[in-house]
């Protein structure tokens, strides 16, 4: 079972935009904490980006450059690691 000391830190919404509002993070902690403490299966150590069901890889890669193109290279991040449901 994970240990409370191991459970990554939740971001507040003022960190991140997909982060918590200040006003629930006391119940958000709690409720992350269960569900560590119960969890039965470790954590994923995925390194791979996740390409959506129905799509090809070549079409996906395709959209993300053009993207890129669009929105120019810094403002397009592929995500290979989900930490605890939140994008690292």
């Amino acid at each position: 079972m994970a240990a409370k000391n191991t459970i990554p830190p939740t971001p507040l919404l003022s960190e991140k935009h997909n982060g918590i509002p200040e006003r629930l993070f006391a119940k958000a902690e709690q409720a992350k904490s269960a569900i560590f403490n119960i969890a039965t299966k470790p954590q994923s150590n995925r390194n791979h980006v996740a390409i959506p069901q129905g799509i090809s890889e070549n079409a996906f890669y395709n959209a993300i450059d053009e993207l890129r193109t669009e929105l120019g290279k810094e403002h397009v991040k592929l995500v290979t690691k989900l930490v605890d449901g939140w994008y690292a």
